[in-house]
Parts: C-alpha cells; sequence; structure tokens
C-alpha cells in the first residue's frame, strides 16, 4: 500500500502542478479536483486519517468553487466544518496541521494573487510537517518544490506571474 500511495501522490502532483498553467480559474478548479481526487486516495492507502479527511472536504469544496462564483460564503461554510474534522480526527496536536493549511488555503484564495502565492508557501510548508509523520515522500518533496517555486514567484517573477491576465479571479 505504500508504494500504491507514493503513486497516488505523484499524480495528484502532476495534476496541481498542470494546474498552475490553467488557461482560466475553471480549468485550474478542474486540475485541481483531480488532484485531489488523487491526495484523498494517497492519504486513504497511508491510513492519514486527518489528511484523507480534509482531503476529501478540499475537493467538495473545490467542486463548490467551480459551481459558483460565491466562492467567499462556501469559505465560511468551511469554517464549523473544519472545526467538526478536528473534532473528530485523531488526537494529536499534528492532526490539526491539515486542517490549519486548508483554512490558509481557502482564506487566501478569496484575497489577492499575492496572497494566493504567500498561503500557498505557508500552506505547503505545514503540510510538510504532516507529510514527514505519515512517510509520504512523494507529497513531502512536491509541497518542497511548490513551496520554494512560490518563493521564487515572490523574489523574482511576482509581476510576470502573478499580474497575469489568466490567473484573475
Amino acid at each position: 500500500m505504500f508504494v500504491i500511495a507514493q503513486v497516488f501522490a505523484l499524480i495528484a502532483w502532476i495534476f496541481f502542478l498542470m494546474s498552475y498553467f490553467g488557461k482560466d480559474i475553471n480549468k485550474v478548479l478542474i486540475l485541481l479536483i483531480v488532484s485531489d481526487i488523487f491526495y484523498c486516495l494517497n492519504y486513504l492507502c497511508l491510513n492519514a486519517f486527518s489528511g484523507l479527511l480534509v482531503s476529501c472536504f478540499d475537493l467538495i469544496k473545490e467542486i463548490g468553487y467551480y459551481k459558483t462564483k460565491k466562492r467567499k460564503y462556501i469559505f465560511y461554510f468551511t469554517i464549523p466544518v473544519y472545526i467538526l474534522i478536528a473534532f473528530y480526527s485523531e488526537k494529536s496536536i499534528l492532526m490539526i496541521v491539515p486542517i490549519l493549511a486548508s483554512i490558509i488555503d481557502g482564506y487566501s484564495i478569496l484575497k489577492s494573487k499575492r496572497a494566493v502565492v504567500i498561503g500557498g508557501i505557508i500552506s505547503n510548508s505545514i503540510w510538510i510537517i504532516y507529510d514527514l509523520y505519515y512517510l509520504d515522500y512523494v507529497v513531502v518533496l512536491s509541497d518542497l518544490m511548490i513551496v520554494i517555486a512560490n518563493i521564487g514567484i515572490l523574489l523574482y517573477g511576482y509581476n510576470r506571474f502573478i499580474e497575469n491576465k489568466k490567473y484573475s479571479k
């Protein structure tokens, strides 16, 4: 199951990476939805219950984002659900990590393009901690690459990437 989990993680990461190059927000969301399906399978194979719950909920949230333009309301609805996930997850401070990372991602999407990049740095850094605990090496590597790429975007390519019209809300 460990090897299968790593294969699912690699597929998830490929779709996630492709989402950076989506031509519009709906194409980005479709790629993220497919990515989330494979992340769910990855965490299922690893018996990482909190990661699985958060990934499943992120999948539902992104489908909602795809179906409506009222993304702010969807985000506000997620807060009580995240509290429920925290209540029913394993009772360890580490199990709050994916919930916190997902909240940061969801919040940053509602703000500016710069906030999405900064939120990606923070949330993926937090996910690394969780994934190291479960020895989810492919996800750790992919999250680390995302953190480095987002730092690069902030430091060197901010205006070209962030101000690109295809990444508008």
